[in-house]
């Protein structure tokens, strides 16, 4: 349970540097709480070493199955709703919550709601191996909605709500508070509605607990289905690692200009006269009413009357 031995982590109940000066009773505990079986004859070393590979197993990511010797692991993919691609990374081998962690740490922002299958393992590795990040983040919920030492609870999120928002940019480049929500928290979800028998926790991660992200459950299972999915997923061989890398670069490019020209047709369409399409400081689309000189000469003639 690497859940249970992150908590301990944080408690400072367990410390892993200090774990040399442990008792076989105290390694004992630590073990039980943790659910790593051993025997009774197991050694000081061997008690210590369980201990170590189940930290080692969290912080590294335990790895999905590793794909054929002849075929790379493929890429993981961060996109918004839409599926526009803000985010890729490259795997050689099998898929890792490490992976998706190198990817959250590598964006301008972590998005809200980062909804990811391994979203437990995904977490558990962002508590390792960036403690004072997450602790801001979601503190010791594991990237849950609440608490996941209690049973999972619907949780309301107004924050996450689709409306129109005013950003303030003057704020640090790299404060860990997201532009658009105005706040520090984030969270791990998955949107499978079964919790996975083997992962304690993963109820805590479902997106059905927040009724403010309902909508959202009906795109992510449209994804499957979608034009831009079955271009991704499409199998092509490569004997050059510098084509295949160009080649996934230029159809991310391609199939999101796709559909971000898609949104700005369907915005023009809807533009009164006097309207048109801009992006703001965080590129996001958006319509701007520009005033006509007509107009400008009639609030200089008002200003001049009130004068």
């Amino acid at each position: 349970n690497g859940g249970a031995l992150v908590r301990l982590l944080q408690e400072g109940t367990c410390k892993l540097e200090e774990i040399g000066s442990y008792s076989e009773e105290e390694l004992h505990c630590l073990l039980r709480q943790c659910g790593i079986p051993f025997g009774a004859e197991d050694s000081r070393d061997q008690l210590c070493f369980s201990l170590l590979a189940l930290y080692e197993s969290v912080q590294n990511g335990a790895r999905a199955r590793q794909p054929p010797p002849h075929l790379t692991g493929g890429k993981i993919y961060k996109m918004c709703p839409h599926q526009v691609v803000c985010g890729s990374k490259y795997l050689v081998r099998g898929e890792s919550a490490l992976d998706h962690v190198d990817l959250l740490v590598s964006s301008r922002h972590w998005p809200p709601v980062y909804v990811v299958d391994m979203a437990t393992p995904v977490a558990l590795c962002a508590d390792l191996c960036y403690p004072e990040l997450t602790n801001q983040m979601w503190g010791r919920n594991q990237g849950c909605f609440s608490s996941p030492t209690e049973p999972p609870v619907s949780v309301s999120c107004p924050e996450l709500l689709d409306q129109h928002y005013t950003v303030d940019m003057s704020e640090a480049e790299h404060s860990v508070q997201h532009p658009v929500t105005k706040t520090a928290t984030r969270r791990i979800v998955h949107a499978g509605t079964q919790p996975s028998p083997g992962d304690p926790s993963a109820g805590h991660h479902s997106l059905a607990l927040c009724p403010e992200l309902a909508p959202y459950a009906a795109i992510l299972s449209s994804f499957a289905d979608s034009k831009p999915n079955s271009v991704r997923q499409r199998p092509i061989a490569f004997d050059n690692a510098t084509h295949y890398y160009l080649y996934n670069r230029l159809m991310d490019f391609l199939t999101s200009r796709e559909i971000v020209n898609r949104q700005i047709h369907d915005i023009v369409q809807s533009c009164q006269p006097g309207e048109v399409v801009i992006r703001d400081t965080l590129y996001r689309l958006g319509v701007a009413q520009i005033k006509t000189e007509t107009e400008e000469d009639a609030e200089e003639e008002e200003v001049a009357t009130a004068a």
